[in-house]
């Protein structure tokens, strides 16, 4: 437990009167204090539940609230007529743990659900860097293939060539047929040496 300073919106200002100064005041029964409870803050103020009263009754109240719930339970404790302020402080500590084992559960469910988000994250990062590696695999292979079918018709384009050079008379002194058969030969033996053909 940590008590906390008193805003300043509480305190009065200094000022100087008729030659007398008169320093910032507090003049109000009011306070903070910060309890914490398994990792979490939680803020209790304590203050007057009439401070402008004039009646001593009423202006000697005091009030407990308990911060911003997220539920619709009880946050705020005031003396009454049946009990004092003293009285309801086990309740109130009793808030204060309920609120604890829920911000705990929060926590919990909280990261549960951002642990899922990333699985799910992640599993699709995966899933498309393997659709990606398979469209450039597929990509590969009809390049290949391509090559492939380019390299099988110049090869049948070759040897029909060199039939027909075989056939006519006198091919090797007139076209040069020896530097074509050396191509087409290499060609057989590399089909994917087309492109250089």
């Amino acid at each position: 437990m940590k008590e906390q300073r008193v805003a300043d919106r509480h305190r009065g200002r200094a000022y100087t009167y008729l030659g007398r100064h008169y320093p910032s005041g507090y003049s109000r029964r009011e306070g903070e204090l910060l309890v914490g409870v398994g990792g979490f803050d939680y803020t209790i103020t304590i203050q007057q539940e009439s401070p402008q009263s004039t009646d001593p009754e009423h202006s000697g109240r005091l009030v407990i609230e308990l911060g911003y719930s997220r539920s619709k339970r009880q946050s705020r404790w005031a003396d009454r007529k049946r009990w004092v302020l003293e009285d309801t402080l086990g309740a109130v500590l009793r808030e204060i743990e309920t609120r604890a084992v829920e911000d705990a559960q929060r926590k919990v469910d909280e990261q549960r659900v951002k642990d899922d988000r990333e699985i799910r994250w992640r599993s699709a990062t995966e899933g498309a860097k393997e659709h990606a590696a398979q469209g450039q695999f597929a990509e590969i292979l009809r390049a290949q293939a391509s090559q492939w079918q380019e390299a099988t018709a110049l090869s049948a384009y070759c040897e029909a060539l060199e039939r027909r050079l075989a056939a006519a008379d006198g091919a090797d002194e007139i076209g040069g047929s020896r530097p074509m058969r050396t191509r087409v030969n290499r060609l057989r033996e590399d089909p994917g040496s087309a492109r250089s053909f």
